[in-house]
């Protein structure tokens, strides 16, 4: 009896820009949770990223190591066993490459400093960036790594035989397109956000990878139906080719708030930026504290509107009732949520908004942006257009006040978030990879 040959694994080549502990935004949480969640479904990823310059403690991360050059490196915990971590070049000056460049001390220095000579020589006629948010050292970076990653990936394939290519928002497009071409892989790619949903006057240099990288996929993954709708009228891209699927949350890793010991505190938790709404949360804050004093507001994260938002504070003479806190540790929220007796997500624009559902974990209720993914998944919570402060704030002082409300938005987002699950945002993922793969 002849014995039938087995099934040969799965293997993904997936890039990404970052992974925790380094992560500037919801795209590093899900990095790690879906690599996660596919390896306990048998598929093996190899996790492409820029080398950190720092080392990564293995408690940080889990039991994920990482090597300095690369090279596939296997884990040690049966857990995790199939994600390796591969650092394929250092590039910055802080060992960091972000899709939000105007957060980093190397995006400061370069527009603080005269660009070098042979730099400018490199760039040639490349397009400018009028608004300032991305810098000329930051798109040579980009470049630097998108060839080292093709290099890596390419060389990796003749062992490890990659299923296909899966790449995450625009600054790994131009590899994986060219890895596609190079070998034959067919390419998955998951669109987080958009040029339109970073930057107020979006930057045309960034639309077109983005453009590219959209019609070249066999298949695109939006987190919503909000980013879905958004790729297709923007980009024209064919709806037949999007899969929607949401992200997740762990609930394990979160408190619970104590409705019965109120800190009357409400939180903004996002980076220091235009498409997150710091400044209409501020607005807000002064029509509530304007009828109740006893209120403080914390916001919590970086970013370059810091200055301009403490100065907002002392024009509205509201200073002394906001906190700003700076970066918190991924660990360290689950403090604050459940210390937190409301949760404002006021975005301009938020193609998911995984700090929404962590939210909902911790017990916190939420007042949330209209113009956000979440929003669309998501019934029990309290839903605003982020331009109009006035019902922003009178939903936080209804919270505040009656308590049969906030215990109601408590008890069903408590129920109601335990539909959004990593291994579910894993296994939709897996069926995307089947639709196209060469595999059986």
């Amino acid at each position: 009896m002849s014995v039938p040959p087995r099934k040969e694994k799965m293997r993904v080549a997936m890039l990404g820009w970052e992974f925790p502990p380094f992560v500037s935004g919801g795209l590093g949480v899900h990095c790690y949770e879906l690599t996660k969640c596919l390896a306990k479904s048998g598929v093996e990823v190899d996790f492409y990223m820029p080398r950190t310059g720092r080392k990564v403690k293995e408690t940080e991360i889990a039991v994920l190591r990482t090597m300095p050059d690369e090279t596939v490196v296997k884990v040690k915990s049966e857990e995790d066993e199939g994600v390796n971590i591969i650092q394929v070049t250092s590039i910055t000056r802080t060992g960091r490459l972000t899709a939000y460049p105007e957060n980093s001390l190397e995006y400061q220095v370069s527009h603080q400093t005269t660009m070098s000579k042979d730099s400018e020589e490199l760039l040639g006629d490349v397009e400018e960036d009028e608004r300032g948010l991305y810098g000329k050292n930051f798109m040579l970076d980009v470049e630097n790594y998108n060839k080292r990653c093709v290099d890596a990936v390419i060389k990796n394939h003749r062992k490890r035989n990659y299923a296909l290519v899966h790449n995450h928002d625009w600054l790994t497009i131009p590899a994986a397109v060219k890895i596609k071409a190079m070998a034959g892989l067919p390419r998955v790619q998951t669109v987080h956000s958009t040029e339109f949903d970073r930057a107020p006057i979006p930057w045309e240099r960034i639309m077109k990878i983005e453009r590219l990288g959209i019609s070249d996929a066999e298949r695109t993954i939006a987190v919503s139906n909000f980013t879905a709708s958004k790729i297709e009228s923007e980009y024209k891209a064919d709806r037949n080719k999007i899969r929607v699927i949401y992200n997740g949350v762990d609930q394990s890793k979160f408190n619970k708030r104590d409705p019965g010991n109120p800190s009357r505190t409400v939180l903004f938790l996002g980076r220091l930026t235009e498409q997150k709404g710091p400044f209409h949360y501020l607005w807000a804050a002064k029509r509530v504290l304007d009828k109740e004093k006893n209120v403080k507001f914390l916001m919590v994260g970086e970013g370059s509107l810091l200055p301009f938002l403490i100065k907002e504070t002392f024009k509205l003479g509201i200073q002394d009732k906001v906190i700003f806190t700076g970066y918190i540790p991924a660990d360290q929220l689950k403090k604050v949520y459940s210390k937190c007796d409301i949760y404002v997500m006021p975005s301009l624009s938020e193609p998911f908004g995984i700090t929404a559902l962590e939210a909902m974990c911790s017990g916190t209720p939420v007042v949330l942006s209209k113009s956000s993914g979440v929003g669309e998944a998501t019934r029990h919570n309290l839903k605003v257009d982020y331009w109009d402060v006035d019902l922003m704030a009178e939903y936080i002082l209804a919270l505040l006040k009656y308590r049969a409300l906030s215990d109601t938005l408590t008890k069903n987002q408590l129920t109601e978030v335990k539909k959004f699950t990593w291994d579910k945002c894993a296994n939709k993922t897996l069926g995307v990879y089947k639709e196209i793969a060469l595999y059986q």
